[in-house]
């Protein structure tokens, strides 16, 4: 059914699933393909809060800050009660640096709609607390999202990067070795490459937890 607008959003949410899970590489022609599909099921669908989420979400994803607050604030005006709306609302505050805000809404979003496998709330918010400096809450949400996904890339780099900003050396070293093992082409600057944050400090803050970890820079 070509004019099935949650069937486009979907695919667009599988699309970036599957990178950020490292399943498939990704590519320039990928990206365009999933927001096309994301804003062809917002025009078949304006009443769609998730049609509007993932928009927000591949905006963010690719810092275009304004746009993905619009769409976001789009979705959780359509369905207040939809708590992937404001998880992702959370996630557009997080990638614009507003880490308050983010973990409240993220924080709520993972509480009461923790059974969406759309979204991977504790791996978002692993990384608001550790960006605002809270380590130990960081370690506890990468170890909830390493319970439902052993392998997740950015819950992996998340704990070996909180482990050396706590002083705890040999766990993060042990962190680091884990995550090579499960991404052996990966280094510090091409992870770094994926994340177009607002603020330049965030991106310094997390580079240097994974340095100290151990983690090669190139």
């Amino acid at each position: 059914d070509p004019t099935l607008s949650i069937a486009r959003a979907y695919l667009a949410t599988i699309m970036m699933q599957s990178i950020q899970f490292g399943w498939i590489k990704s590519t320039r022609q990928l990206w365009t393909t999933a927001m096309d599909l994301a804003e062809s099921s917002v025009r078949l669908d304006p009443r769609s809060s998730f049609a509007f989420q993932i928009v927000a979400y591949l905006h963010a994803l690719e810092g275009h800050y304004e746009a993905a607050m619009d769409a976001a604030n789009r979705a959780v005006g359509l369905n207040p009660y939809d708590m992937g709306a404001r998880g992702v609302l959370g996630f557009c505050y997080f990638y614009a640096g507003e880490h308050k805000q983010a973990i409240e809404l993220i924080s709520m979003a993972a509480q009461r709609g923790n059974s969406d496998p759309r979204y991977q709330w504790a791996a978002v918010n692993a990384f608001s607390h550790y960006l605002v400096g809270q380590y130990d809450a960081s370690l506890s949400w990468a170890r909830e999202q390493l319970y439902l996904n052993p392998n997740h890339l950015q819950a992996l780099a998340i704990r070996a990067a909180a482990l050396a900003q706590l002083g705890r050396a040999e766990e993060a070293a042990s962190a680091a070795e884990v995550l090579l093992s499960n991404f052996p082409n990966f280094t510090v600057e091409r992870h770094l490459s994926n994340f177009h944050w607002k603020k330049p400090d965030d991106i310094a803050h997390y580079r240097d937890g994974l340095l100290k970890a151990g983690a090669p820079s190139t």
